[in-house]
């Protein structure tokens, strides 16, 4: 009995009469693994094993310049993953691995857990904060002694031994500028503790001269001039745009209380625009006091900026080969399967940098990786399309040129949609 409901005579999916162990009309399993565990457990790993052969197959096959992207397009499918597949299983795993590389190292960029040093962006408002030429300096030792252990955390990551000795020369500048500000303009001392930046001094007394309260909140007392400054900034910018208008002209843009309206865009639009640029101005904020910030919100946009360039990619090369007889789906074929070794190469860039290795054997393997992924790219161009090396070599110019271009748009839209995201 036990055979009987483990074993049906006709489809569970379908209803069509089974004469084997597979459906010949919708290909499901006649067994079914809820039914018995050895089922269950052969299903396990039959799926594992089939995938991990297609994994391996592509991934071994796709190190040799337009074998994948050939065997494909002959009709050899279903020994590979499909393009797009593998392209966005690429494209998860690469940027996973970039965010541990770039951002996600606790303490070594402003990360969760460790000592704070913000490289390239090491503000001065501690400085600014201090009194006395002994404050100043309990703050440089301090920053100092932060700088130090990123140092150590970073020694074996490339690049970054330049970055860190620019946040110490930067740190050591603002050290120097408040010291000469306090020699040049001493801090008089308070008569009594203020407590509010308002507080009235008594007749002929000093206490008028005192700088205001310094104990209200962090970002109060670290962001005020700097949020002030953005401020400006951006509602100089809204006014600048053609045909926009304030709600209330004679009152600074905010994306709530005073939107801006262009004329050109609908409703919708108005509502997008100011809620992107209230996102860029609290990014801005939060970027002064997190240099690590531009490295997050670049890894976040890069995705989407490849998916704009596949197709984009795909075009060039449907221009380009005309007359080669092949769709638009057949080059979308061989930019994905291009593109997915261009990750294949920036995965590898990031584990290298992941690597207990110095920057001495990081950054000259790193370059040789890319500068064989130009390499590949030419012979796979070659391989697929067949023509005479020197109308190959021609045309991978041309593609390579206006690749270019691309970039740089890509590059400023990932600048734009990271600064102007939420978070």
């Amino acid at each position: 009995m036990h055979a009987a409901a483990d074993t049906p005579t006709a489809c569970e999916n379908c209803g069509t009469a089974l004469m084997g162990d597979y459906c010949h009309a919708c290909g499901q399993g006649a067994h079914n693994p809820l039914r018995d565990m050895k089922h269950a457990l052969e299903e396990v790993f039959e799926s594992f094993w089939h995938l991990d052969g297609r994994v391996f197959r592509t991934l071994r096959d796709l190190l040799v310049p337009g074998r994948v992207a050939c065997n494909y397009l002959r009709g050899h499918r279903v020994r590979y993953i499909p393009p797009l597949r593998l392209f966005v299983v690429l494209i998860v795993l690469t940027f996973f691995v970039g965010r541990l590389t770039i951002g996600g190292d606790e303490g070594t960029t402003g990360g969760k857990g460790g000592t704070h040093v913000n490289v390239g962006s090491q503000g001065g408002s501690g400085f600014d904060k201090a009194e006395t030429e002994a404050e100043v300096q309990a703050e440089l030792d301090r920053a100092l002694a932060g700088i130090a252990q990123g140092r150590k955390k970073t020694k074996d990551m490339p690049f970054m031994g330049e970055a860190m000795a620019k946040a110490e020369r930067e740190v050591r500048a603002h050290a120097a500028a408040r010291i000469a500000e306090l020699r040049k303009h001493p801090v008089a001392p308070a008569a009594a503790p203020a407590t509010t930046a308002t507080t009235a001094a008594p007749s002929g007394g000093h206490a008028a001269v005192a700088l205001p309260s310094v104990s209200t909140s962090p970002k109060g007392a670290e962001g005020t001039d700097e949020s002030k400054e953005i401020a400006k900034s951006m509602d100089k910018f809204v006014r600048s745009i053609d045909g926009a208008r304030l709600q209330d002209p004679k009152q600074p843009w905010d994306a709530k209380a005073n939107p801006v309206d262009v004329p050109w865009l609908p409703d919708v639009g108005d509502r997008w625009f100011n809620h992107r640029i209230a996102n860029f101005g609290d990014n801005v904020t939060r970027l002064n006091k997190d240099g690590s910030l531009i490295f997050e919100l670049m890894m976040a946009a890069v995705p989407s900026a490849l998916f704009m360039l596949v197709p984009v990619f795909a075009l060039m090369l449907r221009v380009l080969y005309l007359f080669s007889g092949r769709s638009y789906l057949e080059h979308l074929v061989v930019a994905l399967y291009s593109h997915a070794f261009l990750l294949l190469t920036l995965f590898a860039s990031f584990v290298l940098a992941l690597l207990p290795l110095t920057a001495a054997v990081t950054v000259p393997i790193t370059l040789l990786l890319w500068a064989w992924a130009g390499v590949y790219l030419l012979i796979m161009q070659h391989r697929v399309y067949g023509q005479f090396w020197p109308i190959t070599i021609g045309k991978f110019v041309v593609v390579a040129f206006l690749y270019q271009f691309l970039i740089v748009g890509a590059a400023l839209y990932i600048v734009f949609a990271g600064l102007t995201s939420g978070h």
